[in-house]
């Protein structure tokens, strides 16, 4: 019994974390934090951040910055959106500070990427 109500608990951490993930993907337009994603599945901060570490091997921020310029970088080669206006769309209210995370994990900034994509073409 103690055996199947473990297993029954992990399956549980199991939904949470991919529930939370299919919502951080939806969603990377918002505002989004650990405070926020624990209060949408009734846990506290402190479980959330500790289990989603725990079954994905980063942090749920990572994790959010991670989907969120991957989703970036598509519509940087997909279209021609202004780098201000992809900002928004990946939940970054300040392009300032988009540009800064973009340059961080790519190396270059989202203009000077978009701009060696089309040279590639």
């Amino acid at each position: 019994i103690l055996t199947k109500m473990l297993n029954q608990e992990e399956e549980e951490v199991h939904v949470i974390v991919k529930q939370a993930k299919i919502y951080i993907e939806g969603h990377l337009e918002e505002e989004l934090s650990v405070a926020s994603l624990a209060e949408i599945f009734y846990v506290s901060p402190n479980y959330f951040s500790r289990l989603f570490k725990r079954m994905e091997g980063e942090g749920c921020n990572e994790y959010i910055v991670r989907k969120r310029m991957e989703k970036a970088k598509q519509l940087l080669d997909t279209t021609n959106f202004s780098s201000n206006r992809i900002a928004s769309m990946v939940g970054y209210s300040d392009p300032n500070y988009f540009s800064i995370t973009f340059k961080k994990r790519y190396g270059k900034s989202p203009l000077h990427y978009r701009n060696e994509g089309e040279k590639h073409e």
